[in-house]
């Protein structure tokens, strides 16, 4: 009965009710295991009578999981990349598991973590199964709990549909019609609750200082659904994390194609924008070193930025034209600025720098430009020959944090053998 449903569901216990009726049966599975919640709701037809919403209610009082489970999203082909990063950073690697292409996740606490190779994270995700977009969507809201939901302000709420071909860059993604079709009942079902989760008001915008919280909804097949509620954490001005602006970590850098871009590196540097949900303004001053043949030159002009571009090879042809773009031919590493010396240096300033050099280069680079204040922002691709050069990575955040500025490293969607850096100088 519905009555016998409401009772407390233990940890590490599977438990079937069963409601019968005249003309069908409903069955709900609970289950919760040693690294992840699982709920499962399975229905036969004609429906019940009694509406699935009022037992899904039940889910909520799950405990929480004692090995909670924490997934990644990278860039497909990067997974073992990834669980490397991950064992340097002390995580057990009989906890890590590649749960598809482009999907790894971690059982059992996890320390405080934002690694390069990761796009996106889901924190403590619980795991709800059900054979309809209905089932899977109710089960979803009862998993989130109110807790979170309740205390933030209007707006605060994102939800992100995810599916694993959605790391693999296809125009058409396996199954995200379908998880889109999810999320949006999940949301319209959150709405009448929960506040946090109702749009601003046409003009309102969100406080910079606003706490977020993020709804993912990872379907890993049409009836497994991975589902992660958690606050995203504000970088100081180097993003949010988990990112809660772009599902899975993936912007959208395409522009038309009748605009010219010399190279499709354009895309990395829009990446790292989008992050950092930064933009250089017009009124900036912009160096762009190893601009050839123009692919950041040509992203920093469609934001109307002047730049300067410096290079030993000879800028595209129309860039080389354009009366806002200050090529200086020479080396990229020996280039002073020409607010070198001037007092208050660095305000309003951005480096960025796509040179193929050895990683110790870009080291060298971050020091000589933070130690001089030339930049308040850098971005820097490190690129490397073979395998990563961790040694080279750890040092350039340990030489940002010590010159005072605050540092992330990303391995973005369009980045190859290489990852970018970014530096914003503290206030």
């Amino acid at each position: 009965s519905p009555r016998r449903t409401r009772q407390c569901i233990r940890d590490t216990v599977v438990q079937r009710h069963r409601r019968p009726t005249t003309s069908s049966s409903q069955d709900i599975i609970v289950e919760t295991s040693s690294s992840h919640r699982s709920f499962r709701a399975s229905s036969m037809q004609p429906r019940p009578r009694l509406p699935l919403p009022s037992l899904f209610t039940l889910l909520a009082l799950a405990l929480p999981s004692a090995s909670p489970l924490h997934v990644f999203t990278c860039r497909h082909t990067y997974e073992s990349t990834l669980a490397e990063e991950l064992a340097n950073a002390g995580v057990p690697a009989a906890a890590v598991t590649t749960v598809c292409p482009a999907v790894v996740s971690v059982s059992g606490e996890l320390p405080a973590l934002d690694p390069t190779y990761a796009l996106q994270w889901l924190p403590c995700a619980a795991e709800v199964q059900g054979a309809s977009v209905r089932l899977l969507a109710d089960a979803a809201v009862a998993a989130c709990g109110d807790a979170l939901l309740g205390e933030a302000p209007r707006g605060a709420l994102a939800v992100h549909a995810l599916v694993p071909d959605l790391l693999k860059g296809g125009r058409t993604p396996r199954l995200l019609r379908r998880c889109e079709a999810i999320a949006d009942r999940a949301l319209e079902r959150l709405r009448v609750r929960h506040r946090s989760a109702r749009p601003l008001a046409a003009g309102e915008a969100l406080p910079g200082d606003a706490p977020r919280l993020l709804l993912q909804l990872l379907l890993l097949s049409p009836e497994r659904l991975l589902v992660s509620l958690s606050p995203c954490e504000q970088g100081r001005g180097l993003g949010t994390w988990p990112n809660w602006h772009a599902p899975a970590g993936l912007a959208s850098v395409d522009v038309p194609k009748s605009t010219h871009m010399p190279s499709s590196a354009y895309r990395k540097l829009s990446e790292a924008f989008d992050c950092l949900q930064q933009w250089p303004a017009p009124a900036d001053r912009v160096v762009d070193l190893g601009a050839c043949p123009g692919g950041w030159t040509a992203t920093l002009r469609r934001l109307g930025c002047s730049v300067i571009a410096v290079d030993r090879s000879p800028l595209d042809a129309q860039l080389a034209h354009d009366p806002r773009v200050t090529f200086v031919g020479g080396d990229a590493f020996a280039y002073e600025p020409p607010w070198a010396g001037e007092e208050g240096r660095g305000v309003r300033t951005w480096m960025v720098s796509d040179v193929i050099a050895y990683p110790a280069r870009a080291v060298e680079l971050v020091r000589r430009w933070g130690s001089r204040r030339w930049a308040s922002r850098m971005v820097v691709t490190m690129k490397f020959q073979a395998g990563v050069d961790w040694a080279a990575l750890d040092e350039a955040g340990s030489v940002a944090e010590s010159l005072g500025y605050d540092f992330r490293s990303k391995h973005f969607f369009n980045n190859k053998n290489e990852v970018t850096l970014l530096l914003q100088l503290r206030e």
